[in-house]
């Protein structure tokens, strides 16, 4: 009686993988707006760095950018709606409410909102200058 036991046993366990394994049950889940399913994603690329691939050493499963459109922090977007950063800035989807300008980039406890701010921001050792937010300068290189 334990040897049909066993055998039934196995015979269930058999089944039950044999069915898990199958294609044409198993879910693909659904993804965003401009988002496709892969079992697989080693390099993509990003409006920050739209000409570079980042990449990861091990494949993972789940929603990508479909051909054709970029990754904006959680959103996939055609290139051309990608906000170009220049003059010494880069895009980032969560950057400072209080940006370090010619005025402030000095103070070191600063007091501002805790909060994400999408857009262009100074790259690192780049301040704003006062009177405008479409470069990015050395704050050796602010007016006196």
């Amino acid at each position: 009686m334990w040897k049909l036991s066993i055998i039934l046993l196995i015979s269930v366990s058999l089944l039950h993988m044999a069915d898990a394994g199958d294609p044409d049950t198993a879910t693909v889940p659904s993804c965003g707006p401009n988002k496709v399913h892969s079992p697989c994603r080693l390099c993509w690329s990003t409006c920050d760095n739209p000409q570079k691939k980042l990449c990861n050493r091990i494949c993972r499963a789940g929603c990508y950018c479909e051909s054709g459109f970029l990754e904006l922090g959680d959103l996939c977007i055609k290139k051309e709606d990608c906000l170009e950063c220049t003059g010494n800035r880069t895009y980032t989807q969560c950057g400072p409410a209080c940006a370090d300008t010619c005025s402030n980039w000095f103070v070191e406890d600063k007091i501002c909102m805790a909060m994400c701010r999408p857009g262009c921001t100074c790259k690192p050792g780049y301040v704003f200058p006062d009177d405008k937010r479409d470069r990015c300068i050395l704050p050796k290189d602010c007016p006196k």
